[in-house]
């Protein structure tokens, strides 16, 4: 016979089992472990009822209870009867034990794993809202740039920045008599200080000829042209504007004259200081935000949840492509997308668009700063009040969003796609067809992307469009490679558009030095295989401190026709930094262009008249 507890063979007469010790030939005992009793339950959850004890008169218990097989101590813990097993046999039972429980737990993981899978539509949706987005991808303009840091830091710290650019060689007759001459500009910005300045200059021969100085800071605007006036030119625009203007003995009536309303140009000026103030400040909204508009589409637009669900996956066939250097098999998701869908996602997103009130706020509010300026230059806004020019125009807007939508829908058919993603579930390729109706002309569709990976996953790719119609076809392809390591980050781009019997294109090249920051950049743009001009950059990033600190020496800027060889050649700098030290006001005697009499005016106007013929005759002019 065989232990009801470990199966193991034993005899007939014995009452404990040798293997595992449990106790045999009582009637009520469970069967073997993992068999269900007469009732259907498991042998775990049949009581085991202990004949009836007796008392210490001899009598039987009247409160006898269900106990499990073991004996009990005083204690009450369980004590294993234990008898010598046999050699080779000590501790099997246990092992059995641990083995069921081990399948158990398998079990129950293996059914959490099933529960928790993604369907084949979810697998596709992640798949490519993971290769068009750039979070959890590495980027390699981040890393070595900083340029998110670097764009904050300009919205929100103090700074400065600047370029200059002067030529430095050209074939063109005539034009290489400028050599270093061109433009330079620098600006400085501090949000603490709700100050700013700029200077922009025109540089001829390697010398200053023209520049303009600026600032901004308490309300007050400074201006200086060195090379026409030794004055600085005072503006203010602190409270009480539109009386002084009125009150002026030459500006204000001169400004009357010609239909200027004061009233709504100095109110203009106080709204434009509380702006830089408020900015200043970090507040204020920002018109036309559309950072903080698509945010507002992604959490309030329920178009594209609706688009998604509308998709039909099916898994399909597997397919070799080549990801990340290697070739490997990649499975195939079969999808269909209906016309009705891509309908209902641009309606739904129009509307959204259309009926978002800080985008109508910001439209008010650029109409009214319009009919502002019409009513200081003297003319009227004749379109109605701000809003109602709004509503006229966002009623227009709606009707032709509501045409081209109409179109589509008459012109577009479904979209069946064969998508196909790595064991990772990466999106490595996908191919579709489609047809488009015209005018009673219908134009097949196919469209093909290969992600071949990289750092990124769209760092390596190639990509094909082909529209055709009765035999003719318009193809375009695109083919891009890159690299990016510890000591080169690369990038390469082709554009090839055959229509018919013609063809056009262009190529983008890249290469930047990362342990010396040089760098070269290139741009042609192709015609029937023949090139027909180029734009290209070279230099060196000499200063970098990621997201803080960039200097760029152009050594060459060079813009070339293709035929017949032509070119100009310029050089400069670009820069960004941190501002050292506060901005200073523009020192000079200064001419308050409100206060200052007539008198103060013609001399002014002489003064620049002189200065303005001594800078001609030194052009040779």
């Amino acid at each position: 016979m065989k232990c009801p507890f470990c199966m193991e063979e034993i005899s007939e007469e014995v009452k404990t089992c040798p293997h595992c010790n449990g106790p045999i030939g009582q009637e009520e005992l469970p069967p073997a472990s993992g068999e269900a009793g007469t009732d259907g339950k498991a042998a775990s959850q049949i009581p085991v009822k202990e004949p009836e004890a007796e008392n210490t008169a001899g009598q039987t218990s009247a409160s006898s209870e269900q106990i499990s097989l073991a004996d009990r101590t005083e204690t009450g813990e369980p004590v294993i009867p234990q008898a010598a097993p046999e050699e080779g046999k000590k501790g099997k039972g246990k092992w059995i034990v641990i083995g069921a429980a081990a399948v158990a737990v398998c079990g129950i993981g293996a059914a959490a794993v099933m529960m928790n899978a993604k369907s084949p539509k979810e697998k596709v949706i992640d798949a490519f809202e993971q290769a068009f987005s750039e979070e959890g991808q590495v980027s390699p303009g981040e890393e070595i740039f900083g340029w998110s840091q670097l764009s904050q830091m300009l919205n929100s710290e103090d700074i400065e920045e600047g370029f200059e650019l002067t030529l430095s060689g050209s074939s063109l007759p005539g034009v290489d008599m400028l050599r270093e001459s061109g433009l330079r500009f620098t600006a400085e910005s501090s949000p603490s200080t709700q100050t700013v300045a700029f200077d922009a200059g025109v540089i001829y021969g390697g010398m200053d000829l023209v520049n303009i100085d600026a600032y901004y800071g308490e309300e007050k605007v400074l201006v200086s042209i060195p090379q026409l006036s030794s004055n600085v030119f005072l503006f203010d625009v602190s409270d009480g504007l539109a009386d002084r203007m009125k009150e002026s003995p030459f500006l204000g009536p001169l400004m009357e004259q010609q239909g200027f309303d004061i009233d709504a140009y100095a109110a203009l000026m106080e709204r434009a200081s509380q702006q830089i103030a408020e900015s200043g400040e970090g507040g204020g909204n920002q018109p036309f935000d559309m950072e903080a508009l698509m945010e507002r589409y992604r959490e309030g637009c329920q178009a594209k949840v609706k688009f998604q669900e509308a998709l039909t996956v099916e898994k399909g066939e597997k397919k070799a492509f080549t990801v990340d250097g290697k070739e490997m098999d990649c499975q195939g998701y079969t999808t269909f997308i209906s016309k009705d869908s891509m309908i209902h996602f641009l309606e739904e997103s129009s509307d959204f668009f259309l009926q978002d009130e800080t985008l109508r706020d910001d439209f008010v509010r650029q109409l009214q700063m319009t009919a502002e300026i019409n009513a200081i230059m003297g003319q009227s806004f004749d379109m109605g009040s701000p809003e109602e020019q709004a509503e006229k125009t966002y009623a227009d807007l709606e009707e032709q969003v509501d045409e081209l939508i109409q179109i589509l829908d008459q012109s577009m058919s479904d979209v069946n796609m064969e998508v196909y993603l790595t064991k990772k579930g990466d999106l490595a390729a996908f191919s579709g067809v489609t047809t488009i109706t015209d005018d009673g002309v219908v134009v097949d569709v196919a469209f093909n992307l290969e992600l071949q990976g990289g750092v990124y996953r769209l760092q390596n790719m190639k990509a094909m469009v082909d529209l055709s119609s009765e035999g003719e076809h318009i193809t375009m392809n695109i083919l891009r490679n890159g690299s990016y390591d510890d000591t080169v980050l690369t990038d390469d781009i082709s554009l090839d558009i055959n229509a018919i019997d013609e063809s056009f294109g262009g190529t983008y090249t890249s290469t930047y030095e990362i342990g010396d920051g040089s760098f070269h950049i290139q741009a042609d743009v192709m015609a029937d295989r023949q090139k027909l001009g180029t734009i290209s950059l070279s230099g060196q990033v000499d200063q970098l401190e990621k997201g803080k600190n960039f200097h760029v020496s152009i050594e060459e800027l060079r813009m070339e026709e293709g035929f017949a060889g032509q070119y100009i050649t310029l050089a400069g700098e670009l820069y960004v930094r941190p501002l050292e030290g506060a901005i200073e006001p523009i020192s000079g005697e200064t001419f308050d262009i409100i206060s200052a009499s007539q008198m103060e005016w013609i001399g002014l106007g002489m003064e620049i008249i002189e200065n303005g013929e001594k800078l001609l005759e030194s052009l040779g002019l």
